[in-house]
This record gives structure tokens, C-alpha cells and sequence, in this order.
């Protein structure tokens, strides 16, 4: 809230707030000590074999292969909208002093979201409530493209809500499924692949947007619905049963 009017005075306000912020914290950060000290020491040889193992058993895991490639469409979707959004609010003529508060409502919308995702996740399972996600966060990237002034804001939280869900429900389904040895180096390739994802991503999306923003939101929305569409038509032939994968 505070870098909403921060900005409406100055650019270069908020950027050195920020930066005097995290000078704050690097130096917080130079008091930390370890408590522990991990017996679990790898040489170099037993790393690269922990992650060419971790990277086979995702590659010749269909459910794997499913659950990284759901978290990349849904996570590079709400991210690039995340980037612009300071963008489309301008778009839809919202001042920007109030940038500050919209964001923190979006923010509350998606933490009642979050913790509520591993309950609609039991009681739908975790396929249908996947699927009803991706559609909703489709219709959000849709109506964002039609930027309606003042009332297209309600789409926002649509999208970033169905990223944090997935996000939570995904990294449950891979945990489940991975031991816990190889589970963080799992993790990690997991989220290699959604930062190669959000790169390649942003040069098409900034393409997409030099004829207007609106264009923009449009081609990531259609790319995002024919990349859902995918995913649900090939569901069955990725995604094991439990019984299968246990």
C-alpha cells in the first residue's frame, strides 16, 4: 500500500524503498546461524547421480510428467499476469494510488484460497478439482483480455487464486509420490522447468502485447486455454490410478 503512493509521487521512490529494505535484511541475514549441522554430506559424483536419477524417475513417471507439466501452464499463465498487472490496472483507468489496496485484497482473496485447497482437493480429488481450476483460471484470463474498466479487477484474483491452489495441491501430489531423499531435488527440477517456462513466455507475451496490452491478455489466454484443453484430453493417458503409482 505503502509503494502505491510512493509511486504516484515518484518512480524512483518506491525502487529505493525496496532497495533499502532488502539492504535491511542482507544484513539481518549476515547474523544467522545454523543450528545444525547435517551428517548427510554428498561428494560431487553422488550429487550429479541423485539428480540424473531424480530426472529419470520423473521422465518415466506419466503422473509426474502430468503434475509438472499442469504446474507450468497454470504457474507461467498467473505469472506473466502478475508482471502486468500494475499494467492493466492502468488499463481499466484505476488510479494509482489504489494499486496498493487492490493488491492487498487480491492477496486476502487467494490466502482464503490457499487454505482451503487441500479440503476442495479431498472432497473433489485432486483430478476434478485440477480440471475445475484450470477452467476457472481460463474464464479469469478471458475476461481480463476484455478489460472491462473498474470491474475487469475482479478477474485478477480468479487467476492468482487458481495459481496458489495448484501450486499447493501439485507439490502435495508430488511429495506423495516421491521418497523423501529425492524429494527436494524433485522439487527443484520442478521448479527449473516453470522458470524456463516463465522465460520463454515473456518475450511471446511482450510480442503479443506491442499492438496493445489487450492483444496481449488475449494471445496468453488462448495459448493457456488450448494448453488446459491438452492437459484434460491427455489426462487419462498421464495420470496413474493410486493403486498404480503406490
Amino acid at each position: 500500500m505503502l509503494g502505491s503512493y510512493l509511486y504516484s509521487w515518484n518512480i524512483r521512490y518506491p525502487i529505493w524503498f525496496t532497495a533499502a529494505a532488502m539492504a535491511g535484511a542482507a544484513a539481518v541475514s549476515v547474523f544467522f546461524r545454523e543450528p545444525t549441522v547435517s551428517p548427510h554430506r554428498l561428494t560431487w559424483q553422488e550429487e550429479k547421480t541423485l539428480f540424473t536419477s531424480s530426472l529419470r524417475e520423473i521422465a518415466d513417471s506419466r503422473a509426474l510428467l502430468f503434475l509438472v507439466a499442469l504446474i507450468v501452464v497454470a504457474d507461467t499463465g498467473a505469472r506473466i499476469v502478475l508482471v502486468h498487472n500494475s499494467l492493466y490496472y492502468q488499463e481499466l483507468s484505476i488510479p494509482v494510488v489504489w494499486f496498493g489496496w487492490v493488491g492487498v485484497g487480491v492477496r486476502l482473496i487467494t490466502s482464503v484460497v490457499s487454505k482451503n485447497a487441500y479440503r476442495v482437493d479431498r472432497t473433489l480429488g485432486f483430478m476434478a478439482s485440477s480440471m475445475w481450476m484450470l477452467g476457472l483460471m481460463s474464464a479469469g484470463l478471458w475476461g481480463m483480455a476484455a478489460m472491462i474498466p473498474y470491474y475487469g479487477i475482479a478477474f485478477v484474483p480468479v487467476v492468482t487464486s487458481g495459481m496458489y491452489f495448484l501450486t499447493l495441491t501439485v507439490e502435495g501430489e508430488i511429495n506423495r509420490r516421491i521418497s523423501s531423499e529425492r524429494r527436494a531435488t524433485v522439487l527443484s527440477l520442478k521448479n527449473m522447468a516453470l522458470n524456463v517456462a516463465f522465460a520463454a513466455g515473456m518475450p511471446l507475451f511482450a510480442a503479443a502485447s506491442r499492438s496493445g496490452l489487450h492483444n496481449g491478455f488475449r494471445f496468453l489466454a488462448a495459448v493457456f486455454t488450448v494448453s488446459s484443453l491438452l492437459l484434460v484430453l491427455s489426462s487419462r493417458w498421464l495420470w496413474k490410478s493410486d493403486e498404480e503409482a503406490s
